[in-house]
């Protein structure tokens, strides 16, 4: 190979002389579309320097605190004892409202009660809630009236505790025992024997 010993370079081309005398000319290659593309190259790869020098310091930052906070107080092992107790949880079945009148009243009369009840509340909501023309109200299974509500229970207090079958079987055969059947409007216009 032919050693180079002179290289002149002008705006437009390359050119190399061999010691032979012969040279060789090489057209720049970088015109100006390749010049600015290789400056956005330099800017970009500037860019992702500069991104990563600062993500590194981000991770630096996060990394030193964490390793370095103090704490207020060291982690230590709690030493303690805990006694574990075996305990028989029985569930009582939830009685049905039917179960609760077959309960509260006699053989005889509970089954007229059961029918006078699907009549007044056909749905068996506990919730069911009729507005009466004389500022009371009928409320739950057997659209108990308002009027007899014990004297010392709340409004709220005597809706929740109608929505128990049983406290309610109770309260109809109050009721039963001093009106009779007349006290269901059904009964009274003939749509229930």
């Amino acid at each position: 190979m032919k050693k180079m010993y002179k290289v002149i370079k002008n705006k437009k081309s390359y050119s190399t002389t061999y010691q032979n005398g012969t040279a060789f000319v090489l057209p720049n290659l970088l015109t100006k579309k390749l010049k600015a593309d290789r400056r956005f190259y330099i800017v970009q790869r500037i860019r992702q320097y500069i991104a990563a020098i600062v993500l590194g310091i981000i991770i630096g930052l996060l990394f030193g605190c964490a390793m370095f906070y103090p704490y207020k107080t060291s982690p230590q092992a709690i030493k303690q004892t805990i006694e574990v107790k075996a305990v028989e949880v029985t569930t009582t079945p939830k009685i049905t409202w039917n179960d609760a009148i077959r309960e509260v009243f006699p053989k005889d009369e509970a089954g007229k009660m059961i029918r006078i009840c699907m009549k007044e509340n056909g749905k068996q909501n506990p919730y069911a809630l009729n507005e009466n023309t004389n500022g009371t109200y009928d409320y739950s299974w057997c659209q108990v009236n308002s009027c007899h509500k014990p004297k010392n229970m709340t409004d709220d207090q005597w809706k929740e505790n109608l929505r128990d079958p049983m406290f309610n079987a109770q309260q109809v055969k109050k009721i039963y025992l001093s009106q009779g059947w007349g006290a269901w409007v059904v009964f009274n216009k003939g749509l229930v024997r």
